[in-house]
């Protein structure tokens, strides 16, 4: 797997591995993001141990890292030798890391939790008599989101409040996603993510030698490509009840936003049942987002609350890929792109080139480029008009607004007149003052439309400006 990016991440292992102190660090995140090829780059140049545990038995798994410990320079387990029992495999580690730092990544512990459940409270126990003494980096890696927060994590768990530090390796963004697709312009790099994604894993199936056309119905659209399964497969690997899941993501791909609109989709019309723990479990597994407008000041407790998905790659297959199943089950991928995705990816497009257009505002904000440092950047809406960018600051009462289109003409100068008219309605309804404006075009601006902008102090971003 290619490695871009991830300096944040890197810093923050080299980081626990010169605090001259045992750590016990908990590195998790959903599948495909890259996770491992992290820890392999992190170890490299570290006497480490890097064992990955996989689903079969706990006698297994020990067979497995007994032959791995045998290979450490020094290690004091005898060639041949069986580890018995886990605690004798946290004792080794001890022994060896006493007097010498010494990184243990047991990659995939939700597999070894599964194995034997003992071993967390075994862990938990050595650590606090003995590996906490050492010079031991310990790092818990693991792919099931939901088991690691809940069984590593979690209050409930016999490791809660023994972990040192935890981070959770998120998709990448727009930017650093375009760095998989050299060959591609800026506008199909954002093209590419608005359909993959953040996922290393998935931007590699892309060739930006071919067109984008040629990759999304090679690599996706495609019986027997990689991407082609991989949601039901990440569905059913997290999650219990993935039939229902599904329902609500399917749901909101087709435009539901409220949470009684999925509730109908996930159990029927009749039914009186929540899906709001549906909705929270996707959520914190950032599938799907909570949206509230940028002005709210606590957004955890207002009721005016939307959901969308959040990751591009679900969203596109919800919206392109499980509509048209059958047709793809039948080989017919080019005339689901021709026909289904190809007509449709301009207002498919529209939300992701608003987020791209948030995360940019994020970035002005960081080098000094907005009025104000924000307290949120959102979009906002009041039942008759929406705007696309929000920045607020709540004490001052200020806020930076923008518009966003993907349409494949020139901006004109009446979207600078109808920003302006956005603006000024915004203002009388919540009280926040524009200190900026600014619109951002898929391609160029008319000379009339820079004209007006210039005169009125709207600033004008096109894609290439985002990177």
């Amino acid at each position: 797997m290619a490695f871009l990016d991830r300096e944040d991440e890197l810093r923050y292992l080299r980081e626990r591995a010169a605090s001259g102190r045992a750590e016990l660090v908990v590195l998790y995140g959903r599948r495909r993001v890259g996770k491992t090829e992290l820890l392999r780059r992190f170890c490299a140049q570290l006497p480490h141990l890097f064992f990955v545990a996989s689903q079969t038995t706990s006698e297994q798994l020990l067979r497995e890292l007994s032959a791995l410990l045998v290979e450490i320079p020094g290690s004091p387990l005898p060639e041949g030798t069986l580890l018995q029992d886990w605690p004798s495999a946290f004792r080794l580690f001890g022994r060896i890391a006493r007097d010498r730092r010494l990184v243990v990544v047991m990659d995939e512990f939700p597999y070894l939790l599964g194995a034997n459940p003992a071993v967390a409270s075994q862990l938990q126990n050595l650590w606090d008599a003995e590996l906490r003494q050492t010079q031991l980096v310990l790092v818990l890696c693991g792919s099931q989101v939901s088991v690691m927060e809940s069984d590593v994590l979690g209050q409930r768990s016999p490791l809660y409040g023994r972990r040192t530090g935890q981070w959770m390796v998120k998709p990448l963004g727009y930017r650093d996603a375009a760095r998989f697709l050299p060959g591609y312009s800026r506008e199909d790099q954002l093209a590419a993510y608005g359909i993959l994604g953040g996922m290393p894993a998935y931007l590699e199936q892309f060739d930006s030698a071919e067109p984008l056309a040629t990759n999304v119905v090679g690599a996706l659209l495609t019986r027997g490509a990689m991407l082609y399964e991989e949601v039901p497969f990440m569905l059913q690997a997290e999650l219990r009840e993935a039939a229902r899941y599904a329902a609500a993501l399917a749901a909101l791909a087709s435009g539901a936003t409220r949470h009684q609109d999925v509730a109908r989709a996930v159990f029927g019309s009749e039914s009186r049942a929540s899906a709001q723990p549906y909705l929270n479990r996707l959520e914190r597994l950032g599938l799907v987002e909570r949206v509230v407008p940028a002005t709210v000041r606590n957004p955890a407790r207002t009721r005016d609350a939307i959901y969308r998905i959040g990751d591009p790659f679900v969203r596109f297959w919800f919206r392109f890929a499980a509509p048209n199943r059958s047709a793809l089950e039948q080989g017919r991928a080019q005339e689901v792109w021709a026909q289904r995705v190809r007509p449709s990816l301009p207002e498919y497009m529209g939300p992701v080139f608003e987020g791209c257009a948030r995360a940019h505002t994020w970035l002005l904000a960081r080098d000094g480029r907005l009025p104000f440092v924000p307290d949120a950047v959102g979009s906002w809406w009041d039942g008759k008009e929406e705007i696309d960018v929000v920045a607020v600051r709540h004490a001052s009462r200020d806020a930076y607004l923008a518009e966003c289109s993907w349409s494949a003409s020139s901006a004109h100068p009446r979207e600078v007149d109808d920003l302006q008219r956005k603006a000024a309605y915004f203002q009388t309804r919540t009280g926040y003052a524009p200190r900026g404006l600014a619109l951002y075009a898929r391609r160029q601006f008319s000379p009339a439309a820079r004209r007006a902008a210039r005169e009125r102090g709207v600033m004008l971003y096109t894609v290439p400006d985002l990177y």
